[in-house]
């Protein structure tokens, strides 16, 4: 069995809060594989994992209270990139369900990550209300991500977007899909971008 862990924390791409996190899921009895620095994921039967807290990588408890499946090692190494980013970037899994935001996408969004943390897909348009320039309804099967995750294809369009803090933005939006090893769809990634293109 490969050891995630070890291999992340060997090239420095996971922190000493999420070692420490594996650490006290080891010292409970679990064995702390995983291979989501985000979320830990305890193996084992679904009857424990029900049990055990859903920590982050700081090793808080997560604030949805809930357990998202783990990941596949393209979307862990994709998060751990866009933390290093300047440009606001937004990631979903194959499902559509937001996993991950960076710092810059924070301020447009109107809140942070931490806060808000993974949204299920049916959930999203709940959060983040979007309209075409114009006002009128953007479809989200329109969406530049949702195109990118559906249609697997490069997509880019300008809309208006209300983040959590009630503010309406104009962002430039281009997505792509995620494709992994074998042809697997993996989800999609959004780059993103304040315009006063109106």
């Amino acid at each position: 069995m490969v050891d995630h862990v070890g291999l992340l924390s060997a090239f420095g791409l996971i922190d000493a809060g999420y070692r420490q996190a594996v650490q006290v899921m080891e010292e409970g009895g679990l064995d702390g594989s995983t291979s989501d620095p985000d979320f830990l994921v305890a193996t084992g039967s679904e009857e424990l994992r029900a049990d055990i807290p859903v920590l982050r990588h700081d090793g808080k408890l997560n604030p949805n209270g809930r357990h998202m499946a783990q990941q596949p090692i393209e979307l862990i190494l994709l998060k751990q990139w866009a933390s290093y980013l300047a440009l606001p970037v937004w990631l979903i899994d194959d499902s559509g369900n937001l996993l991950y935001y960076n710092e810059p996408a924070e301020a447009l969004l109107g809140v942070r990550f931490e806060e808000a943390g993974e949204i299920n897909a049916d959930q999203l348009a709940e959060h983040f209300h979007t309209t075409r320039l114009d006002g009128k309804p953007y479809p989200n099967a329109e969406l530049p991500i949702v195109v990118a995750l559906v249609g697997r294809v490069p997509s880019h369009d300008t809309v208006r977007v209300r983040g959590l803090d009630g503010v309406w933005r104009i962002l430039a939006i281009t997505a792509f899909p995620v494709e992994g090893q074998g042809g697997r769809h993996l989800g999609a990634v959004a780059m993103f971008w304040e315009t006063h293109d109106s």
